[in-house]
């Protein structure tokens, strides 16, 4: 490999830590939102709205976990404090 291809190499994987980590804090805070929602949801839907709402945070938080794991594959150690979520969301 030819050391622009290794810095490449580097900048892609460095690029992918740092979207894992803003995916996982993104896929966290919409995990509490989703799950307020669900606590929170009024007014003549809500069976179904308060069903569909149980779905959406328990697909997240499925997600929470593969991505964690992705992390952990590739050699990262996945965030696990508030802190660092905080950190590493995306504020848009």
């Amino acid at each position: 490999m030819k050391d622009h291809e290794r810095y490449d190499f580097v900048c892609n994987f460095m690029e992918l830590l740092e979207s894992l980590k803003k995916l996982q804090a993104d896929v966290i805070a919409a995990y509490f939102q989703s799950h307020g929602y669900h606590w929170n949801v009024e007014g003549v839907l809500f069976p179904e709205m308060h069903a569909k709402w149980l779905e959406v945070y328990e697909d997240l938080y499925d997600s929470i976990d593969d991505i964690s794991e992705m992390l952990r594959k590739i050699g990262e150690n996945a965030p696990f404090t508030l802190e660092q979520f905080v950190s590493n969301q995306r504020h848009v």
